[in-house]
This record gives C-alpha cells, sequence and structure tokens, in this order.
C-alpha cells in the first residue's frame, strides 16, 4: 500500500485576515503584526483598563525607530534586563499592557467567524482528501480553532492535550486568547468582591502588573475556554470564581523575535515539543500568511526531515521568503510558491 503523504500547514496573521471574507468593519478586520498600534484597534485598550494615550506613546516610539514590530519590542524587551529593579517594574508593566491590549483586540477579531471563513472552507477541502496533515498556528485568535471544532470535529477545551493530543493536531506556539492561567500563590489579590462597582477594572490593573514582574507562570493549573464560549467576550470574566478571587494571565507569547520560554514553565515541553515532533513527520510544509522571522519558527523548521517541500502561500513576496528559508534550512527543498492569496490557493490547489 503507498504511504500517505503528510502535510504540515503553518498559519501566520496574513492567513487570518485573509480568512475574513465578507468582514467590512475596520477594527474587526484581522492586523497584520505591523499594524497592531493602528487607530482602528487602540479603542479594544480601554477595555482592559489601558489608556488609549500609552498606546498612542508606544506606537510613536515604534515608527520612529524605523524598525519591524517584533524588532522593536524585542529591542525594547532586551533594553530592559538590566535596568535598576526600581525601574524594571514600570517597564514590564508597560508590556503588561500591550498584552492584555492584544488579549481584548484578538478576542474581539475571533467573533466573525462565520460559515464564509475560509479556514473553514480550507478544512473541508482537506478533510475531504483523507490524507493525514496537522496544524501550526503562530496566530492568537479563534478564527482556525472554530473551523478545527466545526468542521473536525475536535474539542478544544479544559486543557492543552484537547490541542496537542488530538486526531487532529493542532499546534498554537505563540499562545492563544482562550489559554488562560492563574494569577500565581505570591501575587496580590485584590480586597472587592467580584459585583463591587471597579472590580474588574482593579483586577486588570493588578494583572497588567504583575503578569511580567513575578516568578516563571505554570502550566498545571491552565484553563482552556472552549473558542466559542461568550465568557471570552464578558470583561468581567477576569473576576470569576475559578481564578480563585484573583484574575488571569492569557498565555500569549509577545510578539518577538526571540523565544521567552522561560516565562512560562515546561512550555517548551509541552507545546514546542509537540510542535517539532509533527514538523518531524512532514512530507510537505506550507508556509501560510507567515513569514517566519522568529527563533521558534526557525527551531521548528529545522526539525523537518530532508527533502522536506517547503511551499509559500502568500500575497506578494512568498519566493523571496521561500528562498530566505531555503537558504537557511538545508533540509527542506523546493516546494512552489503562490503569490495570489490564501483565497485562490484554496480555490485551485485541490483542483
Amino acid at each position: 500500500m503507498k504511504k500517505k503523504k503528510m502535510t504540515i500547514y503553518i498559519f501566520g496573521a496574513g492567513a487570518s485576515k485573509a480568512s475574513q471574507i465578507g468582514v467590512n468593519k475596520p477594527k474587526l478586520i484581522s492586523p497584520l503584526v505591523n499594524d497592531l498600534f493602528e487607530d482602528q484597534y487602540t479603542p479594544y485598550a480601554k477595555e482592559v483598563n489601558v489608556e488609549v494615550s500609552d498606546l498612542n506613546h508606544y506606537k510613536t516610539d515604534f515608527r520612529k525607530a524605523g524598525l519591524t514590530l517584533e524588532e522593536w519590542l524585542t529591542k525594547w524587551w532586551l533594553d530592559t534586563q538590566n535596568l535598576d529593579p526600581q525601574f524594571l517594574r514600570g517597564e514590564r508593566a508597560d508590556f503588561g499592557k500591550i498584552l492584555y491590549y492584544f488579549w481584548r483586540l484578538f478576542s474581539k477579531i475571533s467573533t466573525t467567524y462565520d460559515k464564509n471563513n475560509l479556514y473553514r472552507i480550507f478544512l473541508q477541502k482537506v478533510k475531504k482528501t483523507r490524507q493525514p496533515f496537522g496544524l501550526i498556528s503562530f496566530n492568537y485568535d479563534l478564527l482556525l480553532d472554530k473551523a478545527v471544532k466545526e468542521i473536525m470535529g475536535i474539542n478544544l477545551i479544559n486543557d492543552l492535550r484537547s490541542y496537542t493530543t488530538a486526531n487532529t493536531k493542532y499546534i498554537k506556539v505563540h499562545g492563544s486568547v482562550n489559554w488562560l492561567i492563574p494569577a500565581r500563590f505570591s501575587d496580590p489579590k485584590p480586597l472587592v468582591e467580584h459585583y463591587q462597582d471597579g472590580a474588574t477594572n482593579i483586577r486588570y490593573e493588578l494583572a497588567i502588573n504583575s503578569i511580567f514582574n513575578g516568578d516563571m507562570l505554570s502550566l498545571k493549573n491552565l484553563f482552556v475556554v472552549d473558542p466559542n464560549s461568550s465568557d471570552l467576550q464578558d470583561l468581567n470574566f477576569i473576576g470569576n470564581h475559578v481564578f480563585d478571587g484573583k484574575y488571569f494571565y492569557p498565555l500569549m507569547f509577545m510578539p518577538l523575535t526571540i523565544k521567552q520560554y522561560e516565562l512560562i514553565e515546561k512550555f517548551n515541553e509541552s507545546i514546542v515539543s509537540e510542535a517539532k515532533s509533527l514538523i518531524k513527520q512532514a512530507d510537505e510544509i506550507f508556509l501560510i500568511g507567515y513569514r517566519a522571522t522568529d527563533d521558534i519558527a526557525h527551531d521548528i523548521l529545522k526539525e523537518a526531515r530532508k527533502g522536506t517541500r517547503l511551499s509559500v502561500v502568500g500575497l506578494s513576496s512568498s519566493y523571496q521568503i521561500q528562498q530566505k528559508l531555503l537558504n537557511k534550512h538545508k533540509n527542506l527543498t523546493l516546494g512552489f510558491a503562490v503569490n495570489n492569496g490564501f483565497a485562490k490557493f484554496i480555490e485551485t490547489y485541490w483542483h
């Protein structure tokens, strides 16, 4: 019997943006990484008690730097490493503000999933092939998650094993808006009842100040919330009783070019190692809407077997991305480069 070909699909921000067929409201269109501070999205900051003026300040510094957002955030993070503790805490709180803003933004983006979403159509086509496949995503949103649940029948809920051990393996190496870690035992507890005025804002303030200013976070008590749960849209959910009167931290890595494994205990063993294991099985890898510029991506790609085909799907620079990766990873071989987008790829590839 002929061996079935294993295909791994790797998705970036361009795929989620392209998937949103018919989404017209600018504030609900999934942003590319360099657009994360654009004006249509910044009102989401206020919902998690972050001042829009703070985001505008970050945006000004980012634009002055002349770097990509990933490069700018990486430089800023590394520059804080040697700060006096008196100043380090405030800088890390700035990163907390950005992370909770991203969490709210991508939670709202996730509400746009519908029957026209391209991830849904993509999985319908893949399912019909009866060929084995795996999914790796560098996105925080839940658009693909909702398609995996609907089309592949996978219940993504309770803990990370629902993603990593299902028949359809789906690895989110930068985290996800529905992966929530309760605050540390040592983190401050608000002396307010959940229902009191201001209780929600106080919890966001404490969470923002604490997430990057404490010991390594643990996956042990992580909650995976169903991608379709309305709790993810309820700002008061941060005070839910499951968080023991405190608050949650989204398991989402900032979009840096470096690895931050040291922030989450056993994340490398639990998630990144699963992605590496998956990529070792690949006969062909498709990069869709993703530039693969960070260290985690390269760590994963170098695990592919010698001769694994690399194909790239994008809008304008697919060939350049492909060549750059082939030059870096000699274990990969030339597939094809598609410059007419995710929708056209879905339309034509399986004909």
